[in-house]
């Protein structure tokens, strides 16, 4: 199945999300609904990326990756308890949801394919992600694929979403010289 935002939605998720931000002053706290969130600009994933790329290489990328794992289980978990309650819930819709989401919080268009036979996904960033795309207006050099926050918040949504773990790999990166960013992610044996 091959799943695209549609903007429609993105712009309900956004309205949704719009209507259920609650600052609490006396706490110094911004809940969705009760989730804990802060409103940043998108360029710390880069920034963070970029600065512990200085210090440690490619590790740097495992690092951001595994700190990302817990925030796309988390996400997904409020997905299924917040936005999806009391409505119909598949597989289908969930990834969809994802798709419609990123777009929604500015984060990018990523088209999402899934084998059900294999329980393969695809993500694909068709004009890059983020942080390859800050890279290349930055006109900054690496030698490695740089979108490994959302490598691993990917890694994390499907293992919640599919309940089995998932591991990835940022297969092309516009960081890279590539058109797009594709990560795959499989099912861990």
């Amino acid at each position: 199945m091959r799943i695209k935002p549609d903007p429609f939605e993105a712009d309900r998720i956004f309205e949704f999300y719009r209507k259920s931000f609650n600052l609490h002053s006396e706490r110094g706290t911004l809940e969705l609904i009760e989730l804990p969130v802060i409103i940043a600009r998108r360029a710390i994933l880069f920034d963070l990326h970029h600065e512990l790329y200085s210090v440690v290489g490619r590790t740097a990328n495992l690092l951001i990756k595994r700190v990302s794992i817990p925030y796309g289980r988390d996400f997904c978990k409020w997905v299924k308890n917040t936005y999806f309650k009391g409505k119909e819930f598949s597989t289908e819709i969930a990834l969809k949801f994802l798709a419609c989401e990123t777009l929604a919080i500015g984060m990018g268009k990523i088209i999402i394919q899934y084998d059900k036979d294999s329980g393969e996904v695809l993500v694909e960033g068709p004009d890059g992600l983020p942080v390859g795309r800050k890279y290349i207006k930055e006109k900054i050099k690496v030698d490695s694929s740089v979108d490994s926050y959302h490598l691993g918040y990917y890694e994390g949504f499907m293992s919640e979403l599919f309940n089995t773990k998932y591991v990835g790999v940022e297969e092309t990166c516009v960081a890279l010289g590539a058109s797009s960013c594709i990560a795959r992610l499989m099912k861990k044996e």
